[in-house]
């Protein structure tokens, strides 16, 4: 999880028996359905381990959905190992982003709830309903615990999103926005 270079390695590794095992044997009679199933496989371990690794979210739900429909549009094989490096490299850079902030089991039902309701309207008064704080309680005691306004652990998560979103061609700005939440597509 802290080393997506070595992930990647691993992975090309495996690409490589994979042509070996078609210069050698024939390959199958259709090669980008091939590798979209060996694409999805990959998708389900590396969501699986990260799944272990922390509590389902409605963020890293999120995050699969799309890397689920970039690897369904899949126009060539060959663009199987590209993305999955990117795949690799989205959960990689999601974890560390939760391991850089310190989390408290306060902090981390604060930042659990961020990560289930990113697309919702979100701001520290609705998170401080929740949790049954006054905002400025919630705000003080998050920074005081993380070093991190809330708005900002907010909207950097909702840029992560709109940046896995955006390697597909398949949505508009306007759509990616309103998507993870932002309520206007200018902002």
């Amino acid at each position: 999880t802290h080393n997506a270079e070595k992930a990647k390695e691993a992975l090309k590794e495996f690409y490589q028996y994979i042509d070996l095992d078609h210069q050698n044997y024939v390959p199958p009679e259709d090669l980008l359905a091939a590798a979209i199933g060996r694409t999805q496989f990959f998708h389900g371990l590396v969501y699986a381990l990260l799944l272990d690794r922390l509590a389902p979210s409605v963020f890293a739900y999120s995050l699969s959905l799309v890397h689920i429909e970039t690897i369904n549009a899949m126009k060539r094989p060959e663009d199987a190992f590209i993305i999955t490096c990117r795949m690799i490299d989205t959960y990689c850079d999601y974890v560390n982003s939760l391991d850089n902030i310190k989390t408290s089991e306060f902090s981390a039902k604060v930042l659990t709830l961020i990560d289930m309701n990113i697309k919702n309207e979100l701001t520290t008064r609705i998170l401080a309903e929740h949790i049954h704080l006054h905002p400025d309680t919630l705000q003080k005691k998050f920074k005081a615990e993380t070093g991190r306004n809330i708005t900002e652990v907010i909207n950097e998560r909702r840029v992560e999103l709109s940046k896995v979103y955006l390697r597909s061609s398949k949505y508009s700005i306007t759509d990616i926005s309103y998507e993870v939440g932002f309520s206007d597509a200018s902002y």
